[in-house]
């Protein structure tokens, strides 16, 4: 597999130019997930994606910084690109699974990508989870919790709902994550009021 993988990594960075934006995000992903690229073919693809990034849709965004939140020439070369594009987009329109695929890739970037992880928060919060399913809402608390993104409004929300859920549904993985994620918010949640008498 690796020699295949490096023969079309090296076919990439004399073609890199005619790729589209999608192109361009769905190689970085692939690359990167397999981790083969030279640095000669690494700064003709980040060239090309800084070029363009503009153009990219936000499925393309969300891509691009998946690839740039795992180690390697993506995270080296793209990820100030990339914040600064996705501090420019509307949040409004972007579909449920690109919110949170994103979240969870800023998350991971740490520190340089707290303020765009806090817009997408507050994006969410404002749609109050519509849309949201069982696993979107176990991963969108996990990135909080990790980057310390403590939103209160939507990490109450995001425990009284999930709190209506069944987790034991969700991959073991995911539960994990889920209750690693309440232990980190939990302290952070100021105590409900009492109800009292009706």
């Amino acid at each position: 597999l690796q020699p295949m993988a490096s023969e079309l990594a090296q076919a990439m960075r004399f073609r890199a130019g005619d790729f589209n934006v999608q192109d361009l995000s769905l190689t970085a992903s692939a690359l990167t997930k397999i981790n083969i690229l030279e640095d000669a073919a690494a700064d003709v693809l980040c060239e090309q994606i800084t070029q363009k990034i503009n153009r990219f849709t936000d499925k393309d965004i969300s891509l691009l910084l998946w690839a740039c939140a795992r180690p390697g020439w993506a995270a080296e070369r793209c990820t100030d690109a990339a914040l600064a594009e996705l501090q420019e987009r509307d949040l409004t329109q972007w579909q449920v699974q690109d919110l949170c695929m994103t979240s969870q890739a800023l998350a991971k970037l740490g520190q340089a990508a707290r303020p765009q992880l806090c817009l997408a928060a507050g994006e969410v919060f404002s749609r109050q989870l519509r849309g949201f399913v069982c696993g979107d809402k176990a991963v969108l608390l996990w990135s909080l919790a990790k980057a310390k993104v403590m939103h209160i409004g939507l990490c109450r929300l995001l425990v009284r709902s999930l709190a209506a859920e069944d987790i034991s549904l969700l991959a073991r993985d995911v539960v994990s994550a889920a209750l690693w994620a309440l232990s980190v918010v939990w302290p952070c949640l100021p105590p409900t009021p009492d109800a009292g008498p009706e």
